[in-house]
């Protein structure tokens, strides 16, 4: 491990102490800086370069995430962990949306939970840092591209075309046909409605000014492209408009490198499940309506049993497909409403949408045990595991996120205390 520079934002000097003696146990190799006010964090940040920083939520005056936008402003590409004392999830899916790439609780702070964070952390940075090359370079090759050029009258007819669109468009005139401005971009019999296909002409006759609109047009090909139009006033002496040139863009590969970004912060690349930060949310959204319509949801958290056997045996290739499979089964076992999310490793969970009762949730889960229980065929080896589910309910168990997934967790211990390849039900009784 080469030095690590860390900065350590917290205005408690006793937290500051213990989060170097965390890292102390990871490394000897960490080159830690601290800061106890928002002006001297960033006045370290201004001057130097960190590859971690670690922020208390809490600072005098702000909050952690005020000054991670201040950071970012002044240049700080580096990834960001908050620290908090507080149990409050609802920070830490505000934290995620500014930026921020993790989120833990001093309180539970390990060596191990803290290395993994910044480990986890640098790598997902990195990976964010070449999807933006990618995109910044897709962004300039498309930059660098011929714009098609198209000048229309009042009445939609096309007066004159470049090169690109001859080239590129469907449709040609010959001596006989008038050209209209709908068929040649994208082969339609009439005008574009001004609903869900805005038409350029009549958003610039009306307003009289320059207007930015996107369309899905199509090639000659029948490939549909997504096309940025800028439409502007072409005037008369009187000042009167007459017609309006169109210069239209093909953002096609930005719209799907934002589509892909978009995935990746949402998604779990290896399963397309939703990832720990979309379960978060999906799971405050749940909550808030299941509270309005006074009806009740289940959780499940979930653990392969045996994968690390299946990891060591076959590889981490073999590995992989199991846990994609396993993703289709869990989805193949409840409902489209219901939640399935990947947290990490072989974990799971499971949001099962308006139950009537736990009862139902066991049912469910009995089947999902009795679907992984099924061997899996992966590039010819055969594998057998088994998955252990803790089942709770909102509001029965608990009424906010961190405690339901605390229950949950109970509950799968004791499942895989029973002996794994089971699902147990919260029970009040217990509390650890």
């Amino acid at each position: 491990m080469t030095i690590m520079k860390v900065l350590i934002v917290d205005d408690d000097k006793g937290d500051v102490f213990l989060i170097r003696k965390l890292l102390s146990k990871i490394s000897d190799e960490f080159s830690i800086e601290s800061a106890n006010s928002f002006k001297e964090a960033l006045s370290c940040i201004e001057n130097s370069k960190y590859e971690i920083c670690l922020f208390d939520f809490r600072l005098p005056g702000c909050d952690g995430i005020d000054l991670l936008r201040a950071a970012r402003e002044r240049g700080l590409t580096s990834p960001v962990i908050f620290l908090t004392g507080l149990e409050d999830q609802e920070i830490a899916v505000n934290a995620m949306k500014e930026g921020a790439l993790d989120y833990l609780q001093k309180s539970k702070l390990t060596p191990e939970l803290l290395y993994q964070s910044i480990k986890s952390s640098i790598e997902l940075q990195k990976r964010n840092e070449e999807i933006k090359n990618t995109r910044d370079f897709l962004n300039a090759v498309i930059d660098g591209v011929d714009e098609p050029i198209i000048v229309i009258d009042l009445n939609y007819r096309v007066i004159l075309v470049n090169r690109v669109v001859r080239e590129k468009y469907p449709v040609t005139a010959n001596d006989t046909e008038t050209l209209l401005c709908y068929k040649v971009s994208h082969c339609c019999d009439k005008p574009c409605d001004n609903t869900n296909h805005p038409c350029p002409l009549s958003i610039v006759y009306e307003s009289g000014r320059s207007v930015k609109v996107v369309h899905e047009h199509y090639q000659k090909d029948g490939e549909m492209r997504f096309v940025e139009i800028l439409a502007s006033p072409l005037r008369d002496a009187e000042d009167n408009i007459y017609a309006v040139i169109e210069s239209t863009r093909d953002i096609t590969e930005r719209k799907l490198a934002e589509m892909t970004l978009e995935f990746k912060a949402n998604y779990d690349v290896l399963t397309g499940l939703p990832n720990r930060v979309s379960f978060y949310d999906r799971m405050a959204h749940i909550m808030a309506f299941t509270k309005r319509q006074n009806k009740m949801f289940a959780l499940m958290l979930l653990d392969l049993d045996r994968f690390k056997e299946v990891n060591d045996s076959f590889g981490h290739d073999i590995g992989d497909t199991l846990l994609k499979e396993v993703a289709q089964r869990l989805k193949n076992c409840v409902r489209e409403s219901d939640t399935v999310a990947r947290l990490g490793g072989d974990e799971f969970t499971i949001i099962l949408h308006c139950v009537v009762d736990k009862n139902s949730a066991a049912t469910v889960a009995q089947k999902i045990i009795n679907s992984i229980a099924n061997p899996f065929i992966l590039n010819a080896h055969e594998c057998s595991i088994g998955i252990s589910i803790g089942i709770c309910s909102y509001p029965n168990d608990g009424c906010d996120i961190d405690t339901l997934i605390k229950k949950a967790d109970i509950a799968m211990y004791n499942a895989k205390k029973l002996g794994r390849n089971t699902y147990y039900l919260y029970d009040h009784k217990e509390s650890h």
